[in-house]
């Protein structure tokens, strides 16, 4: 074989052996050894690549899709929004949680007030009254009320239309200490206001006692940072509301015959005055006397009024503070400060009703014992019961006098684990003897 770039030439000897042999080794060797197999990893590669390169090109057609997808979605949510307004936004107030304010009812009552008059201690005393819905729009009554715990309400719960009116029954039961019953009682409404009917009252054992208690030391101004000096004198008026004349016979025990406004106070009449001078005597801070006897608590006028043979009147003084426990560590405590037992003859005796508040945050411990700490009668616990809310001790009173006079002394109730103390007053009266 003779090729382009040597023509013309003779080839040199050398070269065209080492062709020959090249050629023929090459020719020998084909002929001679099979063909070399394929690695097996040689021949997966491809197919390898070719799975890789397929399954990237469907993903990427398939993020373009879902890509393309969103994009529409935005443009068609983006169409669909309506452009933004550039005029500011009010903001609105905050809803109130406070409930609606109460609407004020327009009504009547007929009559305007409720009158209790003269209660004597103790009494039950019903009056009726009318209330007429004098406003454009119906109230409703809750049958419920308020006011003070003696007194109860009767109303139906219903609805009053305008012009209507509805009559209901106020009851009252008069405490045992004499005072006014001077307030009023709120008829509770659905949706409206609570109405209020004024009341007045006075409950009186038989006299009236102006003022109705006195105090025994003066102080600059009313002041009580001020010292306290003995009290000059306290004018003390009674008076029988319902004119009965009666004569003044004692105060504190003395026979008024040596006073000097003796032949006043025995002269009956429906009102009378006395003036009590007597608190130079005792000591302003202490309120002890020379001998050491404490200031009375009651200053005591026995009068020959039928219903009223001793009348007491209160004596304020710094010592005579009560330094009571607090509620929460009593099991029940006294609805009144005194009580007054029915005058009896010598020998005689009387029972008196005490009504007991109770303590609802501690175990019920009703009384079981009385008796006097100072002797001047006997007493004998007779029994303890419920009386609605509160519970009633009934203490039978012996007095230990026997002759025409007033009397006071300490009672003691006592329970398993309390004692507690209030003054009862009496008066013992001699049949056919001069009062």
């Amino acid at each position: 074989m003779v090729y382009p770039r040597h023509a013309g030439r003779e080839p040199r000897v050398g070269a065209q052996a080492n062709y020959t042999v090249i050629m023929a080794r090459s020719t020998k060797q084909t002929k001679a050894d099979p063909p070399p197999k394929p690695h097996p990893g040689r021949v997966l590669l491809p197919w390898l690549v070719l799975v890789i390169v397929a399954s990237a090109v469907v993903a990427l057609a398939m993020g373009t899709g879902e890509e393309t997808a969103r994009t529409s979605r935005q443009a068609d949510a983006k169409a669909a929004t309506p452009p933004r307004s550039t005029t500011p936004v009010a903001k609105q107030p905050p809803v109130s949680t406070e409930p609606a304010p109460l609407r004020v009812p327009q009504v009547s009552f007929d009559p305007p007030m409720i009158q209790w008059g003269f209660l004597k201690p103790g009494e039950v005393k019903q009056m009726g009254s009318t209330v007429t819905n004098e406003g454009s729009e119906p109230i409703r009554f809750t049958g419920n009320m308020k006011g003070c715990s003696c007194t109860t309400v009767e109303i139906p719960a219903i609805e009053l239309a305008p012009g209507a009116s509805v009559p209901f029954t106020a009851t009252m039961t008069a405490g045992l200490t004499p005072t006014t019953k001077s307030g009023g009682i709120k008829l509770l409404l659905a949706e409206h206001e609570a109405i209020r009917i004024p009341t007045d009252g006075e409950i009186v054992r038989g006299i009236r006692v102006s003022p109705r208690r006195i105090s025994a030391i003066s102080r600059p101004g009313n002041d009580r940072s001020a010292p306290a000096t003995p009290a000059g004198s306290r004018r003390v008026r009674f008076d029988a509301p319902e004119g009965t004349p009666f004569r003044i016979l004692r105060i504190d025990g003395q026979d008024v015959s040596s006073f000097a406004g003796a032949a006043t106070l025995s002269n009956p009449m429906p009102v009378q005055t006395y003036v009590f001078d007597d608190f130079a005597q005792y000591d302003p801070e202490t309120g002890l006397n020379a001998q050491g006897e404490l200031l009375p608590l009651f200053r005591l006028v026995e009068t020959d009024h039928p219903a009223a043979p001793v009348i007491e009147v209160p004596v304020d003084h710094p010592v005579r503070i009560a330094r009571l426990k607090p509620r929460g560590e009593r099991p029940w405590f006294w609805v009144e400060n005194r009580y007054v037992a029915d005058t009896v003859a010598p020998g005689q005796s009387a029972v008196i009703e005490i009504p007991l508040l109770v303590d609802s945050k501690r175990p019920w411990e009703a009384p079981t014992g009385a008796r006097s700490l100072d002797g001047k009668f006997d007493a004998r616990l007779l029994d303890v019961t419920p009386d609605g809310r509160k519970y009633k001790a009934r203490v039978q009173i012996s007095p230990a006098a026997t002759e025409n006079c007033a009397w006071i002394g300490e009672l003691e109730l006592t329970s398993d684990n309390f004692a507690a103390t209030v003054p009862v007053i009496g008066a013992v009266r001699v049949e056919g003897a001069p009062r």
